[in-house]
């Protein structure tokens, strides 16, 4: 379905991207032993059913179920998306915040599809796959960088980011309201969806999340600005003499590259992402 991501961001298997490297791994492993094995343990006792979760109370599923899946066709896609689209949110968001966000957007789509199961809008069914995850992270794309080029295998041009979502959550939207073909799925996937925009648009809502679950420090961050006591907000000099730029030694670079690895290109301040850019021009 993806091809290539135009993005100043590489994505895939890189060094700095550990979550979605683990997300893609795991998801493949399982599909493949218990295919080539003939045995489903994993699928048995992860996936998602109004009556596992809420009758036998098995909590676990809202996030075993994304690391299952049902077929090859069902694995490709899912994972294709996790190859070209993971790596990049994970690089803006950090890989603390990334993984909270991934896993939260997936149980959310596992509770849309408990509650329309429960309402009845969809018969008692199995959910599994990382789609509602993925869905999260298209509309966080969507949302940081919607005129970033996606190319689809089937097409011979390439399109911005924000009608490849676009195009999705019309097509889920049609599934269930008239084709009725995966309408349980398509529930998830709208589900993880909603969760993934309510999160970027309530950052703060997310930075908790992340702390209360990975240890994450929360709060006023250093590189905020400070307001005076006239209400007048101090400001320093965004871009420092070059001279002194280049006086900026490896520790300082290490840190700022620490910070990005750990909280997130997004991060860094004015101040910081210049240091950077006159140490590259140095080299």
């Amino acid at each position: 379905m993806f091809g290539e991501l135009n993005t100043s961001q590489k994505s895939g298997f890189l060094p700095h991207s550990p979550v979605s490297r683990f997300l893609i791994i795991s998801c493949l492993a399982i599909f493949l032993i218990e295919f080539f094995f003939q045995i489903t343990p994993f699928t048995r006792y992860g996936f998602l059913s109004y009556h596992e979760l809420v009758s036998n109370f098995q909590l676990w599923r809202l996030l075993s179920f994304q690391f299952l899946h049902a077929d090859f066709r069902h694995i490709l896609g899912n994972l294709l998306g996790l190859y070209f689209f993971a790596p990049v949110l994970e690089q803006w968001l950090g890989s603390k915040r990334f993984t909270v966000y991934y896993l939260i957007c997936g149980i959310s789509g596992g509770l849309v599809f408990i509650l329309a199961t429960y309402w009845g809008w969809i018969p008692p069914n199995r959910l599994v796959g990382a789609s509602a995850g993925l869905y999260g992270l298209f509309i966080a794309l969507f949302i940081l960088r919607p005129h970033t080029k996606v190319h689809l295998f089937f097409l011979p041009i390439a399109i911005s980011i924000r009608w490849v979502v676009i195009g999705l959550l019309v097509f889920a939207g049609l599934s269930i309201f008239i084709t009725g073909v995966n309408a349980g799925g398509e529930y998830s996937h709208l589900g993880g969806a909603l969760m993934g925009y309510i999160l970027l648009k309530n950052p703060q809502a997310l930075n908790f999340l992340t702390s209360f679950f990975l240890n994450q420090p929360f709060g006023v961050q250093k590189n905020q600005r400070k307001h005076s006591a006239s209400g007048l907000e101090n400001y320093e000099p965004k871009i420092k003499p070059r001279v002194e730029i280049k006086r900026a030694n490896t520790p300082e670079i290490d840190r700022i590259l620490d910070k990005i690895s750990a909280e997130g290109l997004h991060s860094i301040t004015d101040e910081e992402r210049e240091i950077l850019n006159q140490f590259s021009k140095s080299k």
